[in-house]
């Protein structure tokens, strides 16, 4: 009974942290530019096609499940038809993108459930318990359940598919090789690397006791069968898909990149420094220990436990592009594994008094290591985003009817707003000198994320504009508080109703 409060005070906790600052930047739709593609795609459902082409950046189960939701809303009857819906979102998004992040903060919370269980599994209920903690108070796995993104999806189908990968190595029931299969199908569908972990059930199939050749042939049946089905336009459409995916797969993974590169550019020595910085050196250092310990073990459990590490980071090590977002799947297994070895240190240590105290001593030092850059990273998310604050600054200061070009990333403009906007999507317009750009606009916003450095069209402006007014906020990830600057062309009109 002690256990299963704490296991519920455990999710309590991930639910707090993931919820807290879920409505960062809104009304804006851009502050997470693939938050924006995802609910886009997803909308565009509503004119009665489920064919994304050409946007097959990501596969469809994650848009498909949003669909599911946004259409109980829509029956529920508080629009009055689809049209009327549509049109709410045109008007004003953000119940829309609150919906998508709150299912994000729900699959984070039940990837930290998942993360129990398996600890549960391969070791013990104490192991699931602490697995749980670490995983519920990672920084990075809370800050990207706040996205209305696939990504907190994609890792809680990760872990339900390692589930009975675990079952099928210990067990060897056909079920349990079906639905290993079905869940690593379903993780690809959601985002394609989740296809990686098929290797991870033939290592448990090299595991197993009573082997029969058809049951890896049986996992790789079902994990295409659920990959369709909740993909079915990556064979509908296959030509539309294969090309967006080869030019996807390039972009992101490259053709041998990573090989061709030094290795302190790649991914095998950056993801280290990633979980280090994204999890608190404490977690970091222990996971890595627990990692080198549990090489060294046969038993199966172990060797499980660290393949899904193993597999994971030999794949995406050498991707040409490497961002902390990347990196999810490596916590719950890396959470596991510490708490493992944690327990397993605490149990050779024969001198009773500082037995009863390790356990409590590392937790602490965990606490204090992750608690305050969490409640940082939630109270920014919870405030006033830099583009809101420029936003509301420009109303009351900028004359109406003002053009104004403006950057991505930059504050956003509705239909009642009483501007002449327009957005450099493609970043072409700024290449033309500025002094043909103040024939067409009177004022110019920009928007970088590097606080320490200022774009080439921002040194143009410095040398042939006016700055007028500069935001900037606590920085946080590549989505969050960008330096926004306000630039007045020459012969553009200025009115200063409030003092600045």
């Amino acid at each position: 009974m002690k256990r299963h409060i704490l296991l519920f005070l455990l999710l309590v906790t991930a639910f707090a942290a993931r919820v807290w600052g879920v409505r960062f930047c809104l009304p804006f739709r851009y502050s997470h530019i693939d938050e924006s593609v995802v609910i886009f795609y997803t909308m565009r459902f509503f004119g009665g096609s489920f064919n994304p082409s050409p946007f097959f950046d990501y596969p469809t189960l994650g848009l498909y499940i949003l669909f599911i939701v946004y259409s109980a809303c829509l029956l529920a009857g508080r629009y009055a038809s689809v049209e009327s819906f549509v049109t709410a979102f045109m008007n004003d998004a953000s119940s829309f993108y609150m919906t998508a992040r709150f299912l994000s903060v729900l699959a984070g919370v039940f990837t930290v459930y998942l993360t129990y269980l398996l600890g549960k599994k391969f070791f013990s209920r104490k192991t699931g318990l602490i697995a749980a903690l670490f995983l519920s108070l990672t920084p990075r796995h809370i800050l990207d359940s706040h996205y209305g993104t696939v990504d907190a999806l994609s890792l809680f189908f990760t872990l339900l598919s390692a589930i009975f990968i675990y079952n099928a190595a210990l067990k060897s029931r056909i079920r349990d090789w079906l639905l290993a299969g079905l869940f690593v199908g379903l993780s690809a569908a959601s985002k394609y690397y989740g296809a990686i972990f098929l290797i991870n059930i033939l290592i448990a199939y090299m595991l197993c006791a009573r082997k029969r050749w058809y049951f890896p042939v049986l996992s790789v049946l079902s994990c295409m069968a659920g990959f369709v089905a909740a993909f079915p336009y990556s064979v509908l459409d296959f030509g539309a898909f294969s090309g967006r995916f080869v030019d996807r797969l390039h972009l992101i993974i490259g053709n041998g990149t990573g090989m061709q590169r030094a290795i302190l550019d790649t991914g095998w020595f950056l993801y280290p420094a990633i979980i280090a910085a994204s999890c608190g050196f404490l977690f970091a250092m222990i996971s890595f220990i627990a990692l080198i310990y549990n090489l060294f073990h046969r038993k199966k459990e172990n060797l499980l436990a660290i393949s899904f590490i193993i597999v994971f980071y030999l794949f995406s090590g050498g991707w040409r592009v490497v961002t902390e977002r990347y990196a999810l799947p490596f916590y719950p297994f890396f959470a596991i594994i510490s708490a493992d070895f944690l327990l397993t240190v605490r149990e050779r240590i024969k001198e009773r008094k500082i037995k009863d105290i390790f356990l409590p001593c590392v937790i602490t030092l965990f606490l204090i290591t992750v608690l305050p850059s969490i409640v940082r990273m939630d109270r920014i998310l919870a405030g006033k985003d830099t583009r809101i604050i420029a936003y509301e600054w420009l109303k009351d200061n900028i004359p109406r009817k003002s053009r104004i070009l403006r950057e991505p990333f930059t504050p956003e403009f509705g239909s009642t707003d009483d501007y002449r906007v327009k957005v450099d999507w493609q970043e072409t317009i700024q290449q033309e000198d500025v002094e043909r750009l103040a024939l067409d606009y009177d004022y110019v916003l920009t928007a970088n994320f590097d606080y320490d450095t200022a774009s080439a069209f921002e040194g143009r402006l410095d040398k042939d504009a006016v700055l007028v007014r500069e935001f900037s906020g606590e920085r946080l990830g590549t989505f969050h508080n960008p330096r926004v600057r306000i630039y007045k062309l020459r012969g553009a009109k200025w009115e200063n109703r409030k003092s600045w």
